[in-house]
C-alpha cells in the first residue's frame, strides 16, 4: 500500500533499460518502476516484526534481508537506493504497525470503559421510568 504510490510517483526506469549495455540483467525484465525495491520493503518488514519478539531471530532474518536487498542490485535490476529505499519503507511501516498495537489495545480498553459506564446509565435511566410508571 506504501511502495506502489511510492513507484508511481519517482518512476524510476530499472537500471537495465537505462544502462543496456552496463547493466547485466540476471534474471527476467519487470515492467514496475525501479524505486521502492518490493523485495527489500518485504524481507526487512518481515525481519523487523520479527524482531520486535525475538532479537536473535529477527537480527538473522535482517541479515538475510541485506542478502535479499544485495541479490536485488547484483541481480541488475535495481539500483542500491532502490533497496535502500524499500528497507527504509520496510522498517517505518513495521514500526508503526508494531506501535499502532498497543495504543489500539489501550483504546480497545477505554472504549469498553465508557461502554460500560454507558450501559449502567442507561440501567439506571430505563429503571428510573419503571419506578415512576409503577406508582
Amino acid at each position: 500500500m506504501v511502495n506502489q504510490p511510492l513507484a508511481r510517483l519517482f518512476d524510476r526506469p530499472r537500471p537495465y533499460a537505462v544502462h543496456p549495455g552496463e547493466a547485466h540483467l540476471l534474471i527476467a525484465p519487470s515492467s514496475d518502476p525501479s524505486f521502492p525495491s518490493d523485495h527489500a520493503t518485504v524481507a526487512v518488514a518481515i525481519a523487523t516484526a520479527v524482531w520486535g519478539y525475538d532479537r536473535l531471530a529477527g537480527a538473522i532474518l535482517l541479515a538475510l534481508a541485506a542478502l535479499v536487498a544485495l541479490s536485488r542490485v547484483v541481480a541488475g535490476t535495481h539500483y542500491p537506493s532502490d533497496v535502500m529505499g524499500g528497507a527504509v519503507v520496510g522498517l517505518l511501516m513495521t514500526l508503526v504497525l508494531l506501535l499502532i498495537g498497543p495504543v489500539r489495545r489501550r483504546l480497545e480498553r477505554f472504549a469498553d470503559g465508557l461502554s460500560a459506564v454507558w450501559d449502567r446509565f442507561l440501567s439506571r435511566l430505563i429503571q428510573g421510568q419503571n419506578e415512576r410508571a409503577v406508582r
